[in-house]
């Protein structure tokens, strides 16, 4: 299995106590088996997006990676990093930030 981190596009301003931000996407995508010569595979393309980017804690963000795509077609498998400790799987997925502070993706 091979994981591709990138990060999310997203710019981290302050509001008034402090911004909210970000997470990492990672995708995976199973191989084969190796083998035979020629160039190796396209890796995934991650192409993730959140409804908002910063805002007064407690607050919702809502992250989409459902456009991210595999050049052989193989299923994609997600995994995310909030920056707050929290993680979570899945194309699409909701995360409360409950303290205000920077959340970065990383890469």
């Amino acid at each position: 299995m091979a994981y591709f981190k990138r990060p999310i596009p997203m710019n981290c301003c302050a509001a008034r106590c402090g911004a909210l931000a970000a997470a990492a996407l990672v995708i995976a995508a199973c191989g084969g088996g190796g083998g035979g010569g020629g160039a190796p595979p396209a890796p995934p393309v991650a192409s993730a997006t959140s409804n908002i980017s910063n805002g007064s804690a407690p607050l919702t963000i809502n992250f989409d990676a459902s456009k991210s795509t595999d050049p052989q077609g193989q299923a994609l498998s997600y995994a995310w990093t909030f920056g707050d400790g929290s993680t979570g799987t899945g194309a699409t997925i909701a995360h409360i930030y409950q303290d205000h502070g920077t959340y970065r993706a990383t890469a």
